[in-house]
């Protein structure tokens, strides 16, 4: 079933993008050309996604990212190697001394040892599974942990972090109003989500890469258009996008050689960390990045 118009920005603009999505039979891609949104159609339904998430084990596992499931102490060390990019980044965004809350923050792999660290005044992680928010509250003690972002009210926050979460919410109009509602006067949200600019889907157009980017559970791909669109209409003004391009050059070419995701030992050693270096300098130059952070501050006082 086509859809008559985007699920967005309500915009009648919409033409197929990509005729498949991954494991999801009857559901395709389209994109929406006043917003510049890639949306997944039809959208899972509530009861669906929650079946999906309590499975969701089996899906990573399908993916290749984990073998067997496991504890929230495995998951912690798995993601630790992601949390580098994201503290270099963000770091002109969150000074010492601001109060900080995370939302789909997990294990409390990015806040947590901000937190430990003494970076932070006051600091809150957001997670609904529970095995990973009883992990975190006992790694960090002192983390205030809950299961729902409206716990955390009447508290108000310098910012607001949520970090590959926004494309997980097919209706993100009552959640950005409801972070407005957490952020102290000034304060900043901050967003990172794939990008439609990644460079395997806007520049070399490649079919098995697509075939597996796209998930069910994932309603949105967004670009920095769409994202600035999106905050704007819920009393959001952008401050900053910073553009990011997390897989090398070697995952690119095993993509567009074997049309497989991973890299490849001996051409990264051939390539070397200079070459891969630059590659990503340049996409990011470009803003034909995979990832995309967006830093917002809301137009009105709360």
């Amino acid at each position: 079933m086509t859809p008559e118009t985007c699920p967005l920005c309500g915009a009648a603009d919409v033409t197929p993008y990509w005729p498949r999505v991954w494991q999801s039979p009857g559901r395709a891609v389209y994109a929406c050309a006043a917003c510049g949104v890639l949306f997944v159609w039809p959208q899972l339904e509530p009861g669906a996604t929650a079946a999906l998430y309590t499975g969701y084990a089996g899906h990573l596992a399908a993916r290749g990212v984990i073998d067997r499931p496991e504890t929230a102490a495995q998951t912690f060390a798995r993601r630790a190697p992601a949390q580098g990019y994201r503290r270099r980044i963000l770091a002109p965004y969150l000074p010492d001394g601001a109060s900080v809350a995370e939302i789909g923050g997990g294990c409390g792999n990015f806040i947590g040892p901000l937190w430990a660290e003494g970076r932070l005044s006051a600091a809150a992680l957001v997670e609904p599974c529970p095995p990973h928010r009883e992990f975190a509250a006992a790694r960090f003690p002192g983390l205030v942990c809950a299961g729902d972002v409206a716990e955390l009210a009447p508290r108000r926050f310098d910012a607001l972090v949520a970090l590959h979460v926004l494309e997980h919410i097919a209706q993100p109009g009552p959640f950005l109003e409801c972070c407005a509602g957490l952020l102290a006067p000034g304060g900043r949200l901050i967003l990172e989500t794939p990008s439609a600019a990644d460079p395997l889907l806007s520049l070399y157009d490649c079919a098995a890469y697509k075939d597996f980017y796209f998930q069910p559970m994932h309603h949105y791909v967004y670009g920095e258009d769409a994202l600035r669109r999106l905050l704007g209409a819920h009393g959001f003004a952008a401050l900053a996008f910073e553009h990011v391009q997390r897989y090398p050059l070697s995952n690119h070419l095993a993509w567009l050689s074997k049309g497989r995701p991973g890299g490849d030992g001996p051409l990264d050693a051939l390539l070397g960390g200079a070459c891969q270096d630059a590659y990503r300098e340049r996409l990011r130059a470009a803003r034909r990045t995979d990832t995309v952070f967006g830093i917002f501050t809301p137009t009105v006082r709360q």
